[in-house]
């Protein structure tokens, strides 16, 4: 159901960009809420936006890849290959990591990176995409990416 209404935003009301934005500041937003919120509020608060946040992700970003290519484009499915992979390692990793720091630390440390990690990664991409991109060392399905996150800061700037 999240989903569905993550997609409506973005037909009706901020497009996928925007949206896709929106949603990750909300998945952050309820990360946070798990780490600072006690008791069963942080909880519910920080569940409910969540779930909220990743169905207006799910339902964005593939459109938002799907729109990088044409039908006809043969590097269309070379780019989702690259979205899904990085989509599974992060699944992979996000909650050996997590888990990792909830043994170590306790829960709301390991909340709080699961909240950090996003950022520190929307903030790296681009400088670490861009070097690499100029130095010829990646290919062309990840300019492609780039230009994804070019989208993602061009939302981000509209929004702030």
């Amino acid at each position: 159901l999240c989903a569905i209404l993550g997609g409506w935003v973005a037909d009706h009301l901020t497009g996928s960009e925007r949206a896709m934005f929106l949603s990750g500041i909300l998945i952050m937003a309820g990360h946070i809420s798990l780490a600072l919120i006690p008791a069963v509020w942080g909880l519910g608060i920080g569940l409910g936006l969540i779930a909220i946040g990743s169905g207006g992700l799910k339902a964005n970003i593939t459109n938002l890849v799907g729109s990088l290519y044409t039908r006809e484009d043969t590097r269309r499915d070379g780019g989702f290959s690259i979205f899904y992979m990085s989509v599974n390692i992060g699944g992979l990793l996000g909650p050996l990591l997590t888990g990792w720091a909830q043994r170590e630390w306790g829960f709301h440390l390991a909340f709080g990176l699961a909240a950090a990690a996003p950022k520190i990664a929307a903030a790296a991409t681009p400088a670490g995409l861009g070097q690499a991109l100029d130095q010829g060392l990646l290919g062309p399905a990840l300019v492609q990416l780039r230009a994804v996150h070019q989208h993602q800061l061009a939302a981000a700037r509209e929004v702030g």
